[in-house]
């Protein structure tokens, strides 16, 4: 097996939980970890950063601070930032998702069930300041025909079949979305197409 296709069967699984979870469709997932951490050969993605998403901040405190090029709106420039490390890959994986619930910034490309409509929103809520980051998303996922990922998700949510929401709920301060969508057993596209 190619090295690239070990890396890609290492963060499978915790690609498709990322969708259950979070609504990150699979395919962009891991599109994102092979763009980011260059196949997980980066120097942020090997031990002991295990950051192969690219997200900036810390991570139970923990950061490593690393030369990065910005596109700046005309020109690439290197700047020093701060870059969440984790304790194993797994984790990076796993805390992909949950980066974009983290604030209101990224709600809106939650439960999206066509990655190059949420690779667009990804790049238009300003993940990456590369002008072509959705571009090469959609290029790495047909390339690794990473939309066979999706269609089993999407297959197996199809068929779990959301039963619809016949109450009304007003939301409380720390109510997120998932919340919500948690307390009544759907999704957040189906609570968001009930409203």
């Amino acid at each position: 097996m190619s090295k690239t296709k070990q890396f890609l069967q290492s963060i499978k699984a915790g690609a498709i939980a990322g969708w259950y979870q979070y609504g990150i469709l699979p395919s962009v997932s891991a599109a994102q970890a092979v763009i980011e951490s260059g196949w997980g050969m980066s120097t942020l993605a090997q031990p002991p950063n295990h950051n192969l998403f690219g997200i900036k901040g810390s991570y139970n405190g923990q950061f490593v601070t690393l030369p990065t090029q910005e596109w700046d709106g005309s020109q690439y420039i290197t700047i020093q930032g701060n870059f969440r490390k984790y304790p194993s890959c797994a984790e990076s994986v796993k805390d992909h998702g949950a980066f974009f619930h983290e604030g209101p910034r990224y709600l809106g490309l939650i439960g999206m069930r066509d990655y190059e409509v949420q690779c667009l929103a990804i790049q238009n809520c300003g993940y990456a300041t590369d002008p072509n980051y959705a571009e090469k998303l959609m290029t790495t996922i047909r390339a690794n025909d990473l939309v066979s990922w999706d269609q089993e998700v999407l297959v197996e949510t199809a068929a779990a079949k959301t039963p619809a929401i016949k109450a009304t709920h007003t939301v409380q301060i720390g109510d997120t979305l998932t919340s919500i969508a948690q307390h009544y057993g759907t999704t957040i596209e189906q609570l968001m197409l009930q409203n």
